[in-house]
């Protein structure tokens, strides 16, 4: 877990100030209902790439969170309109009956509008092991979230 938060915070200081990404929003995994709250900093390379460090916490019995880096695809159109879709390593704790490692992997897409150093949209987070280890059910967020421009 230190090595994981070590990274992001090098990366993050390395980085040349882009977005800091506030989201919030409700599981979509039926019969449990936490709510997942997560901050990022999304360094925006000059070609279609982004680099995000991100930690957040679901909201349930027992609270978990997650810290994970996403190596991203971003498209931004003239017009503003923007779409993520990134993978990488996250570490989550405690383990449950949805995510038995605390090694997992996430995948993140998102999509929104930016205007004027501010942009707002909804996300996709997935949690899930691929399988390294039984139960994998993942865990499943739905997010609105903020991006503030730096």
């Amino acid at each position: 877990m230190k090595y994981l938060i070590a990274l992001s915070l090098l990366v993050a200081s390395n980085a040349f100030a882009d977005h800091l990404v506030l989201g919030f929003g409700p599981t979509l995994n039926g019969g449990i209902n936490p709510k997942y709250g997560s901050l990022g900093y999304e360094y925006e390379f000059n070609f279609p790439m982004s680099l995000t460090a991100e930690c957040g916490s679901w909201f349930s019995t027992p609270a978990g969170y997650a810290c994970q880096e996403l190596n991203s695809v971003r498209v931004l159109t003239p017009e503003g309109i923007f779409s993520r879709l990134g993978f990488g390593p996250a570490w989550i704790h405690p383990v449950d009956d949805r995510l038995s490692t605390p090694f997992e992997f996430s995948i993140q897409g998102a999509a929104g509008l930016e205007q004027d150093g501010w942009g707002v949209g909804i996300k996709y987070q997935h949690f899930s092991n691929a399988g390294i280890k039984q139960p994998n059910l993942g865990r499943d967020f739905l997010q609105g979230f903020v991006e503030i421009k730096l």
